[in-house]
């Protein structure tokens, strides 16, 4: 799906759902933003993150679902510094057309 392993794609929703979930304080904006922000991020990056420690393909799956629980904490961070939602659309907006382009 997407050119990436569907149980890295799963895995990486399920965590990011579970800590958006945990986190009772947030606008339903802010978690969709989240949880996309995380999903994006935790799929698109562990490949390179694995390759550039040289881990084996074991390392796969919590690399991926470690960067999106990261990328999740840092949009958390962003929402609560800026709350300005014209700012966090047209990141969300960068994002998706971003992964559109490739």
């Amino acid at each position: 799906m997407l050119g990436y392993p569907v149980d890295i794609l799963i895995l990486v929703l399920a965590a990011s759902l579970v800590r958006v979930i945990s986190h009772k304080d947030k606008t339903f904006f802010a978690a969709i933003v989240s949880i996309i922000v995380a999903v994006s991020a935790g799929i698109l990056l562990f490949g390179p993150v694995v390759a550039l420690l040289s881990l084996s393909a074991a390392w796969n799956i919590p690399i991926a679902i470690l960067i999106a629980l990261s990328a999740e904490n840092i949009m958390r961070s962003i929402v609560a510094i800026t709350g300005d939602a014209a700012f966090l659309k047209d990141i969300i907006r960068k994002i998706v057309l971003g992964l559109l382009d490739k």
